[in-house]
């Protein structure tokens, strides 16, 4: 169906695109995801993950998994540069076979081996 009439044509499109409110939201949504994208810079790649995880659950969740991978990574790195220097503290901690911990430990049982490095 051809409209003629450009008021006509304005009213419908902007009745497709819903409230002026929710056009907003989705524009401001596209915009920082492209920030961070074109740029792949740290600030606006946590502003887009934060953006996401405020606006929906499935950002959310999304948000705890990077957020909880960041800081694995940043965790294992720092494990990685300290078990030089504290070679016996830092690793996977065994007590006759048995798990009993991992990362930086001290006043360990005796017995305890360290493993890993």
């Amino acid at each position: 169906m051809v409209v003629r009439d450009e008021p006509t044509a304005i009213e419908r499109v902007l009745a497709e695109l819903g409230p002026p409110l929710r056009v907003a939201q989705a524009y401001s949504r596209e915009m920082t995801l492209d920030e961070a994208v074109t740029t792949g810079r740290f600030v606006p790649m946590v502003r887009a993950v934060w953006h996401a995880a405020a606006t929906s659950v499935v950002g959310f969740a999304w948000a705890i998994l990077v957020f909880v991978g960041w800081g694995m990574g940043l965790s294992f790195l720092a494990m990685g540069l300290l078990k030089p220097i504290f070679w016996n503290n830092i690793g996977l901690f065994t007590l006759n076979g048995r798990l009993i911990g991992f990362g930086f430990e001290s006043g360990l049982p005796a017995g305890t081996e360290a493993h890993g490095g």
